[in-house]
């Protein structure tokens, strides 16, 4: 593992369990209150977090592998998000916690088995301006995207 691999479970390990303390924190006649700050329901926010999480590890195994990416810009981010919302809604929180769980057993995994060049490798992706490189996604997508939601739910969650 890395140094800068290292750096990034723990971020993302604090992140997350955050997100575990705060669903601890949400009853049942809660599970699908709207998040006001996000527009979300709190079962659709935090299996959209998992969700991403796993769109990219992908994306960051296909860097590391030097392998070309998927088209991602705000029009495809846009429509699955109005998608997942359509479909989550009723999405249960044993399902939810499990979902998170596999999120972070997937990152536990994949970053410490990169490597700096893995990590220094860049391929074009639309949605972050052009080449990036696997840590760039790593810090600005995997670990930005998911401390971007904790906001939303922590004031949800306080209102409570």
């Amino acid at each position: 593992m890395t140094q800068r691999s290292d750096q990034y479970v723990k971020q993302l390990d604090a992140i997350f369990g955050e997100f575990l303390a705060l669903a601890d924190q949400v009853n049942d006649a809660h599970w699908t209150t709207v998040a006001t700050d996000d527009g979300r329901q709190i079962n659709v926010m935090l299996d959209h977090v998992a969700n991403a999480q796993a769109n990219l590890s992908g994306l960051v195994r296909l860097i590391a592998a030097n392998q070309d990416l998927p088209t991602v810009n705000m029009d495809v981010i846009e429509a699955g998000n109005r998608q997942h919302m359509a479909e989550a809604g009723s999405i249960d929180r044993a399902t939810v916690l499990a979902k998170l769980a596999d999120a972070m057993r997937d990152y536990r995994t994949l970053l410490p088995s990169l490597r700096d060049a893995d990590l220094d490798r860049a391929k074009p992706l639309e949605i972050l301006g052009g080449e990036t490189s696997a840590a760039t996604l790593i810090e600005q997508a995997m670990i930005g995207h998911a401390n971007g939601h904790l906001p939303p739910l922590s004031s949800a969650v306080a209102a409570f």
